[in-house]
């Protein structure tokens, strides 16, 4: 009963790996979906960066159409002085050029701001574009070490696998059939160490009896409490609780 029980503590520590495997395929999903939000967070940043300085430079343009516009208006207006016979009509087309050569001084103020303000997001722009390839570049990098890290151990676990069907076959039916039974009702852990007459799967101390039956490992003992199949603790084994 003894090698029975050793090659089943055997197999619940790949049942255990496996496990982590489906937990560590979990985290890099949530890593990944992390990093990726935080590369998106930085492209719509810049993205509205880009847009704002595609809007302040089409502000820009109008302003000096409008610009050239009133200048042309000017020229059109002094033409027609050429044509002015009373003082009245010259008189109204002074006021009229000093009007628009005011327009024309709004907008070229406006157009001094508007270029300020260009060359704010200019610079906005060339940092948010700097930090957006840092955090591109540190995405794949992250990205590609969870890769290795995962498939570094899914490869362990492959071989694990081939090990564990090796082991069971030779574990009686009945003990693995009562394992999968107790391993389906404790979160995957169907065999627990103990040492100490305390079970370390559950932390629970179990009775000297059943300890002493433990240490002869001559039947299948389950501790009182959480009901996993109780194993001696072999005496160089590191690992705390289940094995």
């Amino acid at each position: 009963m003894k090698k029975q029980l050793e090659l089943l503590a055997r197999v619940q520590q790949i049942d255990t790996d496996v496990k982590k495997t489906e937990q560590l395929k979990i985290k890099f999903e949530e890593d990944a979906q992390i990093l990726e939000e935080e590369v998106k967070k930085d492209e719509e940043r810049h993205n509205f960066e880009l847009f704002l300085l595609e809007k302040l430079e089409k502000d820009y343009k109008d302003k000096e159409k409008a610009t050239k516009l009133y200048q042309e208006k000017i020229l059109k207006t002094e033409e027609k002085m050429l044509a002015i016979k009373t003082n009245k009509e010259y008189q109204a087309s002074i006021q009229e050029i000093d009007n628009i050569k005011k327009m024309i001084g709004d907008k070229e103020d406006e157009m001094i701001s508007v270029m300020d303000r260009i060359e704010e997001v200019k610079k906005d722009l060339k940092a948010s574009e700097d930090e957006l390839n840092r955090v591109k570049s540190e995405f794949e990098e992250k990205k590609r070490e969870i890769k290795e890290d995962l498939k570094e151990f899914l490869d362990k676990v492959e071989k694990e696998k081939e090990i564990r069907a090796s082991y069971v076959s030779e574990i009686d039916k009945d003990l693995f059939d009562r394992y999968k039974q107790v391993q389906n009702l404790r979160n995957g852990v169907g065999v627990a160490f103990t040492e100490a007459e305390q079970c370390l799967g559950c932390n629970m101390k179990i009775p000297p009896q059943l300890y002493n039956e433990v240490v002869r490992a001559g039947k299948i003992v389950s501790c009182p409490n959480c009901h996993r199949i109780l194993i001696l603790k072999p005496v160089k084994e590191s690992a705390e609780g289940e094995p």
